[in-house]
């Protein structure tokens, strides 16, 4: 059965010891302490190298923060950062970590917290490692919901050793998962920012395989690469980026179709307008005076 302590603020701030039941064998994942906590203004918690010392055996925490503001000074590297902790946000802690949080003024800090060791928390935590320190995890996280479910059972002393085995293997495996496919997400996106701002400085000229050669790779391979990173071919991004541009040129200057079909990099005219009314369902000089009696209707309105 789990130890469970409740101390200060009414009982907000509860800890569940579960290393009664999870013992010490070689699981890969066992969770050995969880908590529910409330930091009210001006608290502030100091931990060194030389504290986490005093622990027996390698740990990692995640800490995720529900409600309030707090600010964490973390130092790794020799170096010292510090980070807003709102919610929403995680904050990874190993053995090996010195830092300190506190509450600053006016505010207060609502947060879980849950320790893992075995080797399963060794692997996710150190490829965790590799990047910041503190990363954002959804309130819909799988992640938090596990943990948030485990917590409730234990408060109910409705957990065996079994449970909180499974249990933590289950939140680490999708924290590796949600992690990765955040980090995925964010190259993406700023693959799509600097393929876009690549073009745009070559607008006439750009192809796929001048592209390629931008991010130094082959055409071919950069062909694979994009379409499986941005859901869409560089050559129907490339049309993409021309359109948007040559609409910018109708709605902001007063160019004929041959210079602007010019400009934005198309064969010609007649090409610019096919494609054109292909992506907005109407001819360049619809558009362009539809959009003059946009215009004209804001004026005197």
């Amino acid at each position: 059965m789990q130890s469970i302590y409740e101390d200060g603020f009414d009982g907000s701030n509860i800890w569940i010891d579960f290393r009664e039941t999870s013992g010490h064998d070689d699981f890969p994942a066992i969770i050995t302490t969880a908590g529910d906590r409330r930091i009210m203004e001006g608290e502030r918690y100091h931990y060194s190298h030389w504290d986490m010392r005093n622990f027996s055996s390698e740990f990692y925490i995640l800490q995720y923060s529900q409600e309030g503001t707090a600010k964490i000074r973390y130092k790794r590297h020799g170096g010292i950062r510090e980070y807003d902790l709102a919610p929403e946000r995680c904050f990874f802690i190993t053995h090996k970590d010195e830092f300190e949080f506190y509450t600053p003024a006016n505010h207060y800090w609502s947060y879980i917290y849950i320790s893992f060791r075995g080797e399963l928390a060794k692997r996710v935590f150190e490829k965790i490692a590799q990047g910041e320190p503190v990363r954002l995890l959804r309130r819909s996280s799988t992640c938090v919901a596990e943990f948030q479910r485990l917590f409730r059972l234990a408060l109910h002393h409705n957990l065996n050793a079994c449970d909180i085995k499974k249990t933590a293997c289950a939140i680490l495996l999708e924290l590796q998962n949600e992690l990765e496919s955040a980090e995925n997400s964010d190259r993406n996106a700023e693959l799509t920012r600097e393929a876009a701002r690549w073009v745009r400085n070559h607008i006439q000229t750009a192809d796929v395989r001048t592209l390629a050669a931008h991010f130094n790779l082959s055409e071919k391979y950069f062909q694979d690469y994009f379409r499986k990173q941005c859901g869409q071919t560089p050559g129907k991004f490339l049309m993409e980026q021309r359109i948007l541009y040559a609409k910018h040129l109708l709605e902001c200057t007063n160019m004929k179709l041959d210079g602007i079909a010019e400009l934005a990099g198309f064969t010609d005219a007649s090409h610019f307008c096919r494609v054109f009314r292909k992506t907005y369902g109407t001819t360049p000089d619809s558009y362009r005076k539809n959009g003059e009696n946009r215009n004209r209707d804001t004026l005197f309105a």
